[in-house]
């Protein structure tokens, strides 16, 4: 006996059935799509922004909190380590810098196999004109084997190039420089580059994408010895000198928290007799992603989860629309599906090609998201986040999540239209008067259209309250003013005496002077926001010791208060009378003035200051004679401290005498210019650049780009939550206008009746723009709800706003409203031109 169905006893025959099924669908799917162009290129680009925005935030969501910088062999195995401190008044903070004994204290760690000390900053390739600033790494001979990376060519420096007092003059470079600067070619290794006025030799090459241990971009890697041999040897002894970072990699079986104690106890035991060390201060091992520390998620990584939250908000969206497109075609094409089913076809076989119908879109949409995610990617990378190397090669980790993303987008836009398509009714497709079932079914679509709105609503109201927090921070009084300001800083040939390094300041102060656009240039060894020291203090009458931070010292010149904007509210300023001969003086700020004198005059009273470790000591240093109280500057932090800050101002010629001998007293040249001080950049650092021998580089830039690092989290979060409420917005209008359209094509008889009975345009226009008001309201109120209660969720990321902010609320709900208006102008336009007679005929 024979078996009717073959199929049934050849699973081979079936699977084949099924792929060549499925391979017609495929084919009718492409056919489908070629048939309507403009429709088939709305949807991928809907889906491909939608797919690109959560594409683009996994990359930096991915780089900050879900992996380690990459070429770390085990990265679990290897940790961060900080400081943790707990003032007497002040919030528990952390550091990530020690000094270099302390380095040697860990390094004795039984628990961790090998520890490891960083430096990253910038040194000078090249000389004269031509030389320019690079990123570099200075580090211990281990850090490489702690990280188990190895190069791409040649060899990776140890510990016996990195031996005191000079080590070796070796490099090893990254690979975007290798590339970049020195041809790409194997030949790199063995050849000589200049870094700080030394020959480097370069030994390696390190691997593609490789940025160390955290996510700058590295130009090269440098002995720790070697990259700070000019710089005097104290450096080595000296605890209170944070110059370093460390990392450790754990002992297999040791734990983080076995490590922390030990590496506590080594840590305390360094410190003892240190007058500013502090015995509860512990050591906290983390983990190496980038975006998390001792106190948690940094705030970059929570700017990005909530930026990740708001683009799958707009994922979301993207596939309402979506959905509600193709819901509107599955309607349009009932006549032919009903055919379909007429001849046989099975309704399960009718909704897998709609999906797969679905799935090319969404194929096709993950392309341009992939651009998306590049290029958009690579902008917030460049404007947002100039810190983070952009990754080199295939992401394959970012591929994978656009995958899952296309197919997560294929399946939801699709399913919808797959069920209504494999559920519709025969007999009432192939009827004539469909338009009652029609138009129910277009409410489905009305509720996407409301979720769309909604989710809108919430990315609009975050954009507000990040837009506000964002200008409130750059427009709030920091007591001093960098409009027209420039700071220009010079880096030294090794061995350059310290009299000299200010003798070359001093003749660059005459120099600038005749470059048109300045207006005065002033030396300068501290700044806000910039290097601070707090010396030992003797306050006559005022016991110090219950203030919970020591008033930071700063040197002026009488021009300083004049260039950086400051007010002198009692007494005088700085005179040249005021110099080394003269008698000791000092200018307090309002707070120092209140809180140490409270309710008196600060005016004529005595202050003595030095850089000396015995307090004792202090109270024999001369006394100062406070001449004028200055407003407050904020000295260091973007938003108010809890504690009030103290600050006192000395003559330039007579600043206490340096902790640690031998140290220049100009760090630095502030510069007021006549006009937008980015214009001036280039002139200055031509006039300093090559004048002097012993000169290395002239580092000038606005004094504004110093604070405007510490903006950075606001500037992000208002920047993308504005882009992604935008586009929010415009595919909620876009939605609404499909919906108002299929609802007059569909209405066409109603309207014609209406028309018929004495109807005027101004009713239809009131009809169609009322129902799009309508839905507008229903959404504007559902997503205002649910940002309410999301509030304080981003409470403590904004500032100077309240996350329930009326302004921003009612700014949001006119902007729907005024975006619903006009996207029902145009269907309720094409509403009164509807023809009567071929309206009432077409049933």
């Amino acid at each position: 006996m024979t078996d009717r169905n073959p199929s049934a006893a050849n699973p081979a025959a079936t699977l084949s059935g099924v792929w060549a099924d499925a391979w017609r669908d495929l084919g009718l799917a492409v056919r489908t799509a070629r048939r309507q162009p403009a429709f088939t290129l709305f949807i991928v680009l809907t889906l491909g922004l939608g797919i690109g925005a959560n594409s683009a935030m996994f990359g930096i969501l991915d780089r900050l909190l879900l992996s380690s910088p990459p070429h770390i062999v085990d990265p679990d195995g290897v940790a961060r380590v900080f400081i943790e401190k707990s003032p007497k008044g002040r919030e528990r903070f952390s550091m990530a810098t020690v000094s270099y004994p302390s380095f040697r204290d860990l390094a004795e760690s039984r628990s961790m196999a090998r520890v490891a000390a960083v430096a990253t900053g910038q040194m000078i390739l090249g000389s004269g004109a031509d030389a320019r600033a690079i990123t570099a790494s200075k580090v211990s001979g281990g850090y490489f084997e702690l990280l188990g990376t190895r190069p791409a060519l040649g060899r990776f420096f140890g510990e016996e190039e990195d031996q005191p007092p000079s080590g070796t003059a070796v490099a090893v470079v990254g690979h975007t420089f290798w590339t970049r600067d020195l041809g790409g070619s194997a030949a790199a290794v063995g050849s000589a580059i200049h870094l700080d006025g030394t020959v480097y030799t370069v030994i390696g090459i390190a691997p593609e994408g490789f940025t160390g241990d955290g996510l700058f971009a590295i130009d090269v890697w440098v002995p720790l010895q070697a990259g700070r041999a000019s710089q005097p040897a104290g450096w080595r002894d000296d605890r209170g000198l944070r110059l370093v970072s460390l990392l450790g990699r754990l002992r297999p079986g040791v734990g983080r928290g076995p490590a922390s104690e030990e590496a506590t106890r080594l840590y305390r035991r360094g410190m003892e007799g240190q007058f500013f060390a502090d015995p509860d201060d512990r050591v906290a091992l983390t983990a190496m992603i980038p975006g998390v520390g001792p106190g948690g998620i940094s705030e970059q990584g929570r700017i990005a989860l909530w930026l990740s939250g708001v683009a799958l908000i707009v994922f979301l969206i993207a596939i309402a629309n979506v959905t509600n497109l193709l819901l509107q075609r599955a309607s349009q094409r009932r006549q032919e599906i009903a055919v379909r089913l007429a001849l046989g076809m099975g309704r399960l076989r009718l909704a897998r090609q709609w999906v797969i119908e679905s799935l090319l879109l969404a194929v096709l949409g993950g392309g341009v998201g992939l651009l998306v995610a590049r290029w958009g990617g690579d902008l917030i990378r460049i404007t947002l986040l100039p810190y983070m190397a952009r990754p080199e090669g295939i992401d394959w980790r970012l591929l994978g999540v656009t995958g899952a993303t296309v197919l997560a987008a294929g399946l939801l836009a699709g399913l919808l239209p797959a069920f209504q398509a494999g559920s519709s009714s025969l007999l009432a497709a192939l009827q004539s008067g469909r338009q009652a079932r029609t138009f129910r079914r277009s409410r489905l679509r009305t509720g996407l259209l409301l979720v769309q709105t909604a989710l809108s609503v919430i990315l609009l109201v975050g954009s507000g309250l990040f837009v506000r927090s964002f200008h409130n921070v750059r427009t709030q009084d920091f007591g001093f003013s960098t409009a027209s300001t420039l700071l220009a800083t010079l880096q030294f040939a090794p061995g350059t005496p310290m009299s000299r390094q200010d003798d070359v300041y001093r003749e660059a102060l005459g120099r600038l002077r005749t470059v048109p656009g300045i207006v005065t240039v002033i030396p300068t060894d501290s700044l806000p926001f910039g290097p601070t020291s707090a010396p030992s203090l003797d306050v006559p009458g005022v016991d110090l010791s219950v203030f919970p931070q020591s008033p930071f010292l700063n040197a002026a010149v009488p021009e300083y208060f004049d260039v950086m904007g400051m007010r002198i509210l009692r007494g005088r300023a700085f005179t040249a009378a005021d110099d080394a001969g003269g008698t000791p003086v000092a200018i307090v700020s309002e707070t120092m003035a209140k809180t140490l004198w409270p309710g008196q005059s600060a005016l004529g009273r005595c202050v003595r200051a030095g850089f000396v470790f015995d307090p004792a000591e202090v109270k024999q240093m001369p006394c100062r004679e406070v001449v004028g109280v200055v407003n407050d500057a904020r000295p260091r932090s973007i938003t108010p401290e809890p504690q009030p800050v103290m600050q006192f101002y000395v003559p330039y010629e007579q600043v206490p005498p340096a902790p640690v001998p031998d140290q220049p007293a100009i760090s630095g040249l502030l510069i007021r210019t006549a006009g937008d001080p980015k214009l001036q950049v280039h002139p200055v650092q031509r006039a300093l650049q090559s004048y002097a021998s012993d000169l290395l580089y002239a580092n000038v830039r606005p004094y504004q780009e110093i604070i405007d690092p510490k903006m950075r989290v606001w500037q992000l979060g208002a920047t993308l939550f504005t882009a992604f409420g935008g586009l929010a917005l415009a595919m909620a209008a876009i939605g609404l206008y499909g919906v108002l359209s299929y609802m007059v094509a569909h209405r066409a008889k109603e309207m014609g009746i209406r028309i018929a009975m004495g109807a005027r345009s101004a009713d239809l226009i009131r009809l169609v723009v009322g129902e799009g008001l309508f839905f507008a309201a229903i959404g504007i109120v559902a997503g205002g709800v649910a940002a309410l209660l999301a509030g304080r969720w981003i409470e403590p990321m904004l500032f100077g706003t309240s996350p329930w902010d009326p302004a921003v609320l009612a700014g949001v709900a006119a902007t729907l409203t005024l975006v619903a208006l006009a996207a029902s102008l145009l269907p309720a336009l094409r509403a009164t031109r509807t023809d009567p007679n071929l309206a009432l005929r077409a049933d």
